[in-house]
């Protein structure tokens, strides 16, 4: 992959995800399809958001407050309080496909709370994005599956360090 788009910089490292710290700073981060599958995804997001410099892209399903969630995904009933935020934890049982090597138990921040996270975290500027989702009107991805992608800004530290 790193040979055929020819960027000069890019590697790939295989590596559990929390060990995040130990790979350097990165201008963009894209965590797609990674963040419901931890058991402490706030404490995920913040060094997250200290190796990442300028863009954070996050497509994740969350949790809602009206219990929208899918049997599928065997979600606690009514939001609780992990972390100190509120979201839906994947009910108990063996790890299984909701859940990452390492946990036994997944949880799933409310979008509210996955976004309060994010500015937390470092990125005052957040943001929906829908163009992936090509059709909006015909594509029910968005209350069906309740998968979305946040992106997360952080703003140039100075003049010099602008995003030209």
């Amino acid at each position: 992959m790193a040979d055929r788009v020819e960027l000069p910089n890019l590697r790939f490292v295989l590596d559990d995800v929390r060990n995040i710290r130990e790979h350097g700073t990165f201008d963009a981060v894209l965590c797609a399809g990674l963040l419901y599958h931890l058991d402490r995804p706030v404490a995920f997001l913040h060094p997250l958001a200290g190796v990442t410099t300028r863009l954070l892209i996050i497509s994740t399903t969350y949790a809602t407050e009206d219990g929208r969630e899918l049997d599928v995904y065997q979600l606690t009933d009514e939001l609780v309080e992990h972390e100190g935020k509120l979201g839906a934890l994947v009910r108990g049982g063996p790890p299984g496909p909701w859940t990452a090597v390492g946990n036994r138990r997944s949880f799933w921040l409310e979008r509210r709370h996955l976004l309060q996270t994010m500015i937390e975290a470092g990125f005052p500027i957040v943001f929906e994005q829908f163009d992936g989702l090509g059709h909006v009107v015909e594509n029910r991805i968005i209350e069906d599956r309740l998968i979305a992608c946040f992106v997360g800004v952080k703003p140039p530290e100075s003049e010099s360090d602008s995003y030209d």
